[in-house]
């Protein structure tokens, strides 16, 4: 802008002398000179218009990556901080449950009810205890947020555990993974389309009178969507499994993974684009419903929209779930069955949680700036923006189930060792959530100070160019 302004003057410059007395040539008149005057006017304006336009793009775009990099951030947080604390506490449990007799998977399925029972209320209380928020940007303030993002983690959790529990005490036959997503699933349909929920889901998002523990627990079922989604996925990934353990050879496994991951990514992101669609239809229609005039059929047509619409939400949070599980899938066939050898994450006998480790920070950096990319840059066409949303969406998630299978190849390999001090699991679990919640703790604290610095500078770079 600079350069164009002074190129402009220079020629304005040249102009008047070109026009001095001496050249030849008359002096301008005032008709001239205000006609370049408004002209040297006009392109000033047009250029700090469009310089204007330029940094406000610049700002936005800055601080819509910040935006984007706390939720990342705090998705992964809360994952491993989530399956940390179930795992902690359900070893606790299962010391109680081993003494009954009834076999290690019935007892540990005993144990998840019993925890699955106690966060169902535990959750709800907290949620409502700390309703609200500290104003001042404290310590305290941003540790009460931290809290309250993992609340609804400890929840999914909690009973995606109970899930995986039951299914391995049925033996994980593929009757049982259909009985129990299907089940699942129209539980959450149903609960959901109970006029009780939605009444108490408008109160708690009003912090209205109706805002009561009760309430809160009224609306459980809109947590379910991790238990919905595993269910799922154990069902689409049973040939697969079975297909993997009859293959021994690295290479055919990463193969398998990956044509798996491709057809259920396209079949995903197909039906993402048409529940998306779906949606927004079912909501203009609801909107039109209310507001038209009394009708014989109204009360028929807003719960047939509203059963559709409950129904897409529902699939909608299950199914990209199952893409997060694909994609973890066929990056840990990479990393862990075809370059080290092992057959899962958890089973790497020779490289254990050193792999884990290298894998999480690997994963964490390459998702960051994945993240970053995905949600910034807009896509043209509905299949590619639903892709886009699905990959994002799974990165996070990926990088909290990555950090989370190297804390338990940690554990495993401090409990299994011969030598050095020997701790229960139970104690080891304690000792590794602590230790957990402390630098998660200390992370969302410094990353939230970050934070704040860099939205002050957006809103001072705003204010200097009067943007």
């Amino acid at each position: 802008v600079t350069q164009e302004l002074n190129a402009m003057g220079s020629r304005l410059v040249d102009c008047n002398a070109d026009l001095s007395p001496g050249r030849g040539v008359s002096n301008p008149g005032l008709d001239d000179l205000v006609r370049w005057h408004e002209t040297l006017r006009g392109r000033h304006e047009r250029l700090t218009c469009a310089f204007k336009t330029r940094i406000h793009r610049e700002l936005s775009t800055q601080a819509a990556h910040s935006s984007i990099m706390k939720d990342f951030g705090v998705k992964s947080m809360a994952t491993v901080a989530g399956w940390m604390t179930s795992e902690t506490v359900v070893s606790y449990i299962n010391h109680g449950t081993d003494r009954l007799g009834f076999g290690h998977q019935a007892n540990n399925c005993i144990g998840w009810v019993i925890y699955v029972a106690t966060i169902t209320l535990l959750v709800p209380t907290f949620e409502w205890l700390l309703r609200d928020t500290p104003p001042a940007n404290s310590f305290r303030r941003d540790q009460v947020q931290l809290f309250k993002t993992c609340l609804p983690m400890l929840f999914a959790w909690a009973w995606k555990g109970l899930v995986s529990a039951v299914l391995a005490l049925r033996g994980n036959d593929f009757l049982t993974k259909m009985a129990i997503a299907g089940v699942l699933t129209g539980f959450v349909i149903v609960a959901e389309l109970c006029p009780c929920y939605s009444r108490n889901a408008k109160a708690i998002k009003m912090h209205g009178e109706g805002d009561t523990i009760c309430a809160r627990i009224l609306v459980f079922p809109g947590h379910l969507g991790l238990s919905v989604g595993f269910a799922w996925n154990t069902l689409c990934t049973h040939f697969v499994n079975i297909a993997c353990a009859h293959v021994h050879e690295p290479l055919l496994v990463l193969m398998i993974e990956s044509v798996y991951f491709c057809v259920i990514s396209a079949v995903i992101t197909g039906i993402t684009v048409f529940l998306q669609r779906r949606i927004e239809d079912q909501k203009s229609e609801l909107t039109e419903v209310d507001r038209a005039p009394s009708q014989s059929n109204k009360e028929l047509l807003k719960i047939t929209h509203t059963i559709e619409f409950v129904s897409s939400t529902t699939a909608l949070d299950a199914v990209h779930f199952v893409y997060a599980w694909g994609q973890l899938g066929v990056l840990n066939a990479f990393f862990f069955t075809y370059l080290f050898g092992c057959e899962s994450p958890t089973s790497c006998e020779n490289f254990g949680y050193q792999a884990n480790f290298l894998f999480a920070v690997v994963l964490t950096a390459a998702a960051a700036r994945g993240v970053g990319v995905l949600a910034l840059e807009t896509r043209a066409q509905a299949w590619n923006r639903a892709g886009s949303w699905l990959a994002a969406q799974a990165l996070g998630l990926n990088v909290g189930w990555a950090w989370a299978n190297f804390t338990s190849a940690a554990i495993a390999d401090a409990v299994g060792h011969d030598g050095g001090v020997k701790l229960p699991p139970s104690v080891m679990h304690t000792l590794c959530a602590v230790f957990a919640w402390m630098v998660i703790s200390l992370m969302h604290r410094k990353f939230e100070v970050e934070r704040r610095a860099w939205d002050r500078h957006v809103a001072e770079q705003e204010a200097e160019h009067h943007v």
